[in-house]
């Protein structure tokens, strides 16, 4: 088994849940939604730790092992609607 380099999540920041809001590419759509064109964004959350976050870029991080290393989403940031710091259950 390989010797744990110790690094875990919650090293690096806060655990977050996040909303946000992405693109979609629609194809064969019947209609554009005119009165609402934010009918067709993509509302989404991701929770995890938020390793980095500037006015451009915020970075979450949701997997880690010593095999893969680390699994992050990169966010822009003006897509987040909301950010909603979570409690880490026996984090030592």
């Amino acid at each position: 088994m390989p010797k744990s380099s110790n690094i875990s999540l919650g090293d690096n920041g806060p655990l977050v849940r996040v909303k946000w809001l992405d693109a979609v590419n629609e194809r064969r759509a019947r209609r554009v939604c005119i009165k609402d064109p934010s009918e067709h964004l993509s509302y989404c959350e991701t929770i995890g730790e938020m390793t980095v976050s500037d006015t451009t870029a915020t970075v979450i991080t949701y997997h880690y092992t010593d095999c893969d290393g680390t699994d992050f989403i990169c966010l822009p940031t003006a897509w987040i609607v909301e950010i909603q710091e979570l409690e880490w259950k026996d984090k030592e």
